[in-house]
């Protein structure tokens, strides 16, 4: 999803919830507009932090940063 009008060049974003599949497709659209990203889950099982590293993963493969910690 490419929107032009819709740019996030040097911004950050916070996006708590990354680990669902509603934040992370909230997370790698703002990749996708240029943000660089924070990523949260506020949930400690090994399946959620998982979910939101890879996430983060998925982030800096775009070329984008994409910090992932679990917060509480």
């Amino acid at each position: 999803m490419s929107l032009p009008a819709f740019s996030m060049q040097n911004k950050a974003a916070l996006i708590i919830g990354a680990s669902h599949p509603i934040g992370r497709a909230v997370a790698m659209a703002l990749a996708e507009a240029g943000a660089n990203t924070a990523l949260a889950t506020m949930l400690p099982s090994p399946r959620e932090v998982a979910a939101v590293q890879a996430c983060g993963s998925a982030i800096r493969d775009m070329g984008r940063e994409g910090f992932a910690q679990t917060i509480d």
